[in-house]
């Protein structure tokens, strides 16, 4: 190795499970130590991030996962994006005045999410592949129970939201549920 290089590496008898959320990441090593495989630790990591980390890793958005079971020969995709949308051409956008795709809003989903459907399709390869044992709900808990009872935002969230505060209360019905008072 070179000077000034890093070397990182990581290793574990149970696996390992890394997200841009702690508690994500954490939801994933649970369903680790309880008997589940990387498929299903993936799926609960992905749930929670939908909650914890929603500005990066929503319920609109899409999925792209690679998996193997540790033999190179052997990996699989799942492209998780849905279709674009029938009625989306160049001249829709045209006649609205417009001369790019929107940044955000309505015009700006030019497919149709498929983040939950790769989820099920993951859930199914799970099952019917590698011998996957828990149910929706325990995959799903780790994110019900932060959207029910709350968590703290990461610092990125908190930016982010402060950054596009005044777009987002603009959205139909966001600020009466996510801005009590206001804020």
């Amino acid at each position: 190795m070179k000077r000034g290089q890093v070397s990182l590496s990581a290793s574990s008898e149970g696996g390992a499970v890394s997200a841009p959320h702690a508690l994500a990441a954490e939801a994933g090593a649970a369903i680790l130590r309880s008997g589940g495989n990387a498929i299903e630790a993936g799926i609960a990591v992905a749930s929670t991030l939908s909650v914890v980390y929603p500005h990066m890793n929503g319920l609109g958005g899409d999925g792209f996962w690679l998996i193997s079971d540790g033999d190179a020969h052997t990996v699989r995709g799942l492209a998780a994006a849905g279709p674009s949308g029938r009625h989306y051409s160049a001249a829709l956008f045209h006649e609205r005045g417009l001369r790019e795709i929107p940044f955000r809003g309505g015009l700006s989903a030019l497919t149709v999410p498929g983040a939950v459907g790769g989820w099920g399709a993951a859930f199914g390869f799970s099952k019917d592949r590698w011998r996957g044992c828990k149910s929706w709900s325990d995959l799903l808990e780790s994110a019900y129970c932060y959207a029910a009872t709350g968590f703290r935002l990461s610092p990125n969230q908190s930016h982010t939201l402060t950054r596009f505060g005044n777009e987002l209360r603009q959205q139909p019905g966001f600020a009466a549920q996510y801005m009590p008072g206001g804020r």
